[in-house]
């Protein structure tokens, strides 16, 4: 399964690259991606570097790229291609030593749509892949192999620069160790004072998110962010975005050996910084 669908992705890529040069598309153009992502879900392709509990933390890398975009077609399609790499981590009783217990990896391609300023839509691919990390608990989570294949179908409305809402429809195609097919998320922020007019001032907001997603049956996960935004979220123009964020997680353990294999369930609250890169 996950041969046919990188096939497919990689087939649909390589056509649209190469038509590219007759249809008028613009090659690695502004990334606009920022306006199809919400900060009510913890895992969306941005950097982070949380401190979770007195002896845990949770680190990560990602971020997204405009490859092509259809500047004279109707709702102005963009290709993105997506990636993250999470890693769980956890400190020495001497608090001199991190120690890595999993290493996660996201990666995949969107098809980014703005139907009018206020309404947009993709549609897209995401793999996961979960890697037991050299100091994990758990050992006989170091041999079996993880991936998922999710496909992925996000609406998102803003009403001026106060409030995003949205949802995604992911249905998993493809899994080992097997997951249930239907999942979906649910988001909205607020923005009480809206966004700032320079992207150095503060833009504090409030973000929500649920998520409903299972191994042997369908779980619903919950997310809350209270942050401050210095950047941009509601505009079109691309910046570099920094956050100061608190929040708190429950639901599936988001080191996926641990939530696929061990059926582990997590909450924890968290302190940090992310960044929209």
């Amino acid at each position: 399964m996950k041969i046919r669908v990188l096939a497919a992705v990689l087939v649909v890529t390589g056509f649209t690259f190469s038509r590219g040069a007759q249809a008028g598309f613009d090659f690695l153009p502004e990334n606009r991606h920022h306006l199809f992502q919400s900060y009510g879900l913890f895992n969306e392709p941005q950097t982070e570097a949380y401190w979770r509990t007195p002896r845990h933390a949770w680190g990560a890398m990602g971020s997204t790229m405009a490859l092509l975009e259809a500047p004279d077609w109707a709702w102005h399609p963009q290709l993105i291609v997506h990636a993250k790499a999470d890693a769980a981590f956890r400190f020495n009783a001497k608090y001199n030593t991190i120690l890595t217990e999993t290493i996660d990896a996201r990666v995949g391609l969107f098809f980014d749509f703005r139907v009018r300023p206020d309404l947009r839509f993709f549609f897209g691919w995401t793999h996961l892949s979960g890697h037991a990390g050299d100091d994990i608990n758990d050992t006989s989570l170091s041999g079996p192999n993880l991936g998922d294949e999710i496909l992925m179908l996000r609406v998102v409305h803003d009403c001026d620069e106060h409030w995003r809402v949205g949802g995604t429809f992911k249905p998993i195609i493809g899994s080992e160790p097997k997951m249930k097919i239907l999942a979906a998320d649910q988001f909205v922020e607020w923005f009480p004072w809206g966004q700032a007019s320079e992207v150095s001032h503060a833009s504090p907001y409030v973000a929500l998110g649920g998520e409903e997603m299972g191994v042997d049956h369908l779980m619903f996960n919950t997310h809350a962010q209270l942050g401050v935004l210095f950047g941009n979220h509601f505009r079109e123009a691309h910046h570099t975005s920094l956050r100061a964020v608190a929040g708190y997680y429950r639901g599936m353990d988001q080191r996926l050996k641990y939530a696929q294999f061990n059926l582990a369930r997590a909450e924890w609250g968290y302190v940090g910084i992310a960044a929209d890169l």
